[in-house]
């Protein structure tokens, strides 16, 4: 067996890249959660409050980081 040792970059690596998939995860379960009112804009034509219009944008741009 092959004892591995991490360094202090390899420990902080790490823990970045758990915290990139986390917000890209979170990311993507918001737009899943507020695809319903982009259907509601385009079926009825009711606008899309500010707030989560600027909230996708955000995690859009997280995702295709």
């Amino acid at each position: 067996m092959k004892l591995t040792i991490k360094t202090r970059e390899d420990i902080v690596a790490e823990a970045l890249a758990q915290q990139s998939l986390h917000q890209r995860s979170e990311a993507q379960s918001y737009l899943l959660r507020t695809d319903w009112l982009v259907v509601r804009r385009a079926e009825t034509s009711l606008p899309i409050p500010e707030d989560i219009l600027l909230a996708r944008a955000a995690a859009r741009k997280v995702l295709s980081s």
